[in-house]
C-alpha cells in the first residue's frame, strides 16, 4: 500500500506540473488525482488493519480464532475454505462466498427417475422401499414428496423425490439407491412357484381331475402361461392363462412327476 501511495503521489505531482506548463491535458491530471485518492484510502485501510491486528498496551490483540455458528442443526458435508485463506465479506467489497455446507441427515432426500408409462402408478404420500448397494439386505421405508410434471426430453423419465428417515445415519449423500413402490392392481390368479415345472420351454402344472371311480383322482399335466417378469423373490407366480380359480394343483413334487412322464 505504501509503494502504491508513493507511485500515485509522484504521478500526481508530475501531471500537475505538466498541466501547468500545458504539456498535459486536464483529463490526465484528473485521472492521476483519482489514482492518488484511491491509493490514499487503501493506505489508510491497511494502517487501520495493521493497528487492529497489533498488540497494543492495555488492549487485547485480535487473534486468529473466530466462532462461526451455523443457522441450523446438522453435519458439515462440505468445507469450501481452508487455513490461510482470506475471506472478504460484502461489506468489504467482496462477494458472499459459501464457507461450509451443513445438512440435516436425520431425514434424507432420495431422487429417482420414473418412466412415463409408470407415472400413473406413482403419487404423493405413497410409500416407497429404498435399497442401497452398500447395505445389502436392509430396506428403508419412505414417502413420495414430489413428482415432476416435466419429462427429460432424452430419457423420457420424470424426477421423483422421496423423504426417507435416517435416524442412524446409514444413508450417505450421493449413494446409489433402488426404489420400489406398490400400487393397487387387479386380482390375478397365482400358484406357488413349486407348482410350475418346465417341460422343454413350456410351463406346466399338474391339475387334479376326477377319475373313472368316485375315489379315483388323476393328475393331468396342463400347459399354462405365466408372468415371466414377476419378482423371483415372490413365492407366488402369476398365471395368465391355463388355470381357473378353485382348481387343485400339485405344489410339492411336481418336478418329480414331470421326470417320470
Amino acid at each position: 500500500a505504501r509503494a502504491d501511495m508513493a507511485a500515485a503521489v509522484a504521478d500526481y505531482r508530475r501531471q500537475r506540473e505538466l498541466t501547468g506548463k500545458g504539456a498535459a491535458t486536464q483529463r490526465d491530471l484528473e485521472n492521476a488525482q483519482d489514482t492518488y485518492e484511491r491509493a490514499k484510502a487503501e493506505l489508510q485501510r491497511a494502517a487501520e488493519k495493521f493497528a487492529l491486528l497489533s498488540r497494543r498496551p492495555g488492549k487485547e490483540a485480535v487473534n486468529q480464532t473466530y466462532t462461526l455458528r451455523a443457522p441450523m442443526e446438522g453435519e458439515v458435508t462440505a468445507r469450501l475454505v481452508g487455513p490461510g485463506m482470506e475471506i472478504v465479506g460484502q461489506y468489504g467489497g467482496g462477494i458472499a462466498n459459501e464457507l461450509f455446507v451443513v445438512a440435516d441427515l436425520r431425514n434424507v432426500w432420495v431422487l429417482a427417475d420414473i418412466y412415463e408409462v409408470d407415472l400413473t402408478k406413482v403419487h404423493r404420500a405413497q410409500s416407497v422401499s429404498v435399497r442401497v448397494d452398500a447395505l445389502p439386505g436392509q430396506v428403508f421405508v419412505g414417502r413420495v414428496e414430489w413428482v415432476s410434471n416435466v419429462l427429460d426430453p432424452m430419457l423420457h423419465t420424470a424426477k421423483m423425490r422421496c423423504t426417507v428417515p435416517n435416524p442412524k445415519g446409514l444413508l450417505k449423500p450421493d449413494m446409489y439407491a433402488t426404489l420400489s413402490t406398490t400400487s393397487a392392481g387387479k386380482p390375478t390368479l397365482a400358484v406357488p412357484r413349486t407348482a410350475v415345472v418346465k417341460v422343454g420351454d413350456t410351463p406346466m402344472v399338474f391339475v387334479e381331475t376326477q377319475g373313472d371311480a368316485p375315489d379315483h383322482v388323476v393328475m393331468t399335466r396342463r400347459p399354462v402361461s405365466v408372468d415371466d417378469d414377476d419378482d423371483e423373490a415372490n413365492p407366488l407366480l402369476a398365471v395368465l392363462h391355463g388355470l381357473s380359480a378353485g382348481e387343485h394343483v400339485v405344489v410339492e413334487g411336481a418336478a418329480h412327476l414331470a421326470e417320470r412322464l
